[in-house]
């Protein structure tokens, strides 16, 4: 039982780590996003989620 505590307890962590590497990201993105410095001469890349599964 402590095992699986201890790996809910890590998973947690691990998420926390992602919520902010994301926030991170995000303010970024928009901190450039409205800056001249850097041109943009493609699209952003779009989402590849393997655990979708194309409709019909």
């Amino acid at each position: 039982m402590a095992e699986i505590r201890d790996h809910d307890r890590r998973l947690q962590q691990v998420e926390t780590q992602l919520e902010y590497c994301c926030s991170v990201l995000s303010w970024m993105a928009e901190a450039m996003s409205q800056s001249d410095m850097v041109k943009v001469s493609k699209p952003a890349p779009l989402l590849h989620d393997p655990t979708l599964k194309p409709p019909g």
